[in-house]
C-alpha cells in the first residue's frame, strides 16, 4: 500500500465584498426554455 500526499491551492482568491449591493428590485423567476 502506498500513500499519496496531495497539496492544493486555490486558483484565485475569492473577491472581497466591501459594500453589500442593496436593490429594491429583484428577479423572482427565470425561464430558460425559450431559445
Amino acid at each position: 500500500e502506498k500513500v499519496l500526499d496531495i497539496e492544493y491551492t486555490y486558483a484565485a482568491a475569492p473577491q472581497k465584498q466591501e459594500d453589500p449591493c442593496v436593490h429594491d428590485d429583484w428577479v423572482s423567476a427565470l425561464d430558460g426554455s425559450h431559445p
